[in-house]
């Protein structure tokens, strides 16, 4: 909390944006004034601009749905599980913020509760619902956004705004 007082003193506008719980927010607000001397809010409102062009890509649920669940076997195929227990072997835990990544605590509890090859369809299924339903999110909160012209990336047609 005393970092969020300080951030209240010098940048009023964005520690109001957030909540004091928001670490990181607050972390990166903290070190854009410190390395600065501005204040973040300041700092934004220099780098808003608005000439420009954004695309973005509008998959059907289904096919997202399906190219979520391949990727999700195509990386667990590769050695994503090998990858987790290196990172635990050199002392990294699920607490890490390296960790917070789609997939890697999930791997990472599923090899320290012991439960390798006897649960890893159930592992892969987990991992893909986390995945689908923070893609459901962001594709909520990038649809509100006016800017972006959404292209159907099969056909390459533009789609209307919603």
């Amino acid at each position: 909390m005393a970092l969020y007082r300080q951030l209240q003193e010098v940048d009023p506008e964005t520690a109001a944006a957030f909540s004091p719980r928001n670490k990181p927010y607050l972390i990166r607000a903290m070190e854009i004034f410190l390395s600065s001397g501005k204040p973040a809010s300041v700092q934004k409102q220099k780098s808003q601009r608005n000439d420009v062009l954004i695309f973005g890509c509008s998959w059907s649920r289904k096919d997202l749905i399906e190219r979520i669940n391949a990727r999700t076997h195509a990386m667990l195929q590769s050695g994503w599980a090998d990858e987790v227990r290196l990172l635990l072997a050199r002392g990294y835990t699920v607490d890490d913020p390296g960790m917070r990544s789609h997939g890697y605590r999930e791997i990472a509890q599923w090899i320290l509760d012991g439960s390798q090859e006897q649960d890893f369809p159930a592992l892969e299924a987990a991992i893909a619902a986390k995945t689908r339903k923070y893609s459901k999110r962001q594709m909520t909160w990038w649809r509100s956004d006016p800017r972006i012209v959404w292209l159907n990336p099969e056909t390459g047609d533009i789609q209307a705004t919603s």
